[in-house]
């Protein structure tokens, strides 16, 4: 199963990154991420955003902590829709339908946009420090919760902006298995004359998947490393294939 693999993996970034805790801002980081990861709830990212503020406001010329503050946000969204919305998880392969044809959906919604808002706020000053690869691939993804997420569901409304993250992020690094589970996500969800519909996204998933086992070289400390167990649960939803290593 690529689970027990991508675990393998996420304990070698967990001890790269225990080592490369040199500071202070270094110590509350990492732990910071760990807690992240562990959130069950939406208020259970409340201590982690101020953690991250503190950072942003201590080192407002590091990339990498605005990254995190974005990268909260969007996790905190993925949750509220998780616990709020109907059929909303954003791994999941729910019926594609407006959440306009529900008010309350609808209105919870609007609350998970301001969400990804201001994610896309965070991530823009991290864009002005920076050019690394992580920023168009979670740049990307917001851009394609928004337009999973959104009450009309019109790919047209995001398709510019999503088109331009996307071929940012493959221009710096084709291979980045984020992008890639972002991909496939969009095949799925997804204009099926755009992208070609589940045969396209369950084909798309197992390059994401190989890119995860395969290509997941921790470049500096604490690059983000996320997407790998969200990956394999939505594989799991729609049916797709899971390799296993030879």
């Amino acid at each position: 199963m690529i689970y027990r693999l991508i675990v393998t993996f996420l304990m070698a970034f967990s001890t790269l990154s225990l080592a490369a805790q040199k500071t202070p801002s270094d110590q509350i980081l990492f732990r910071t991420i760990r807690a992240m990861k562990k959130a069950k709830s939406t208020e259970d990212y409340l201590p982690v955003k101020d953690s991250i503020q503190f950072l942003v406001n201590k080192h407002p010329d590091q990339w990498i902590y605005h990254y995190y503050a974005a990268l909260t946000d969007v996790f905190q969204f993925n949750k509220y829709h998780e616990n709020n919305v109907p059929n909303s998880d954003p791994n999941k392969a729910a019926e594609k339908k407006s959440l306009s044809d529900d008010y309350e959906a609808a209105e919870k919604s609007q609350t998970g946009q301001n969400l990804l808002t201001k994610a896309l706020e965070k991530l823009s000053a991290a864009e002005k420090l920076s050019q690394d690869e992580e920023i168009y691939v979670l740049k990307a993804y917001i851009l394609f919760l928004q337009f999973r997420y959104s009450p009309t569901q019109q790919y047209a409304t995001y398709e510019k902006s999503i088109t331009a993250a996307m071929e940012k992020a493959r221009t710096l690094n084709p291979a980045n298995p984020r992008l890639l589970y972002t991909d496939a996500l969009l095949h799925y969800y997804g204009p099926e004359h755009v992208f070609g519909g589940v045969s396209s996204a369950h084909a798309k998933c197992q390059e994401a998947a190989y890119a995860f086992m395969t290509g997941n070289t921790e470049r500096y400390p604490f690059m983000p490393n996320w997407g790998a167990y969200m990956l394999e649960k939505f594989m799991l939803e729609i049916g797709a294939p899971i390799p296993s290593r030879q």
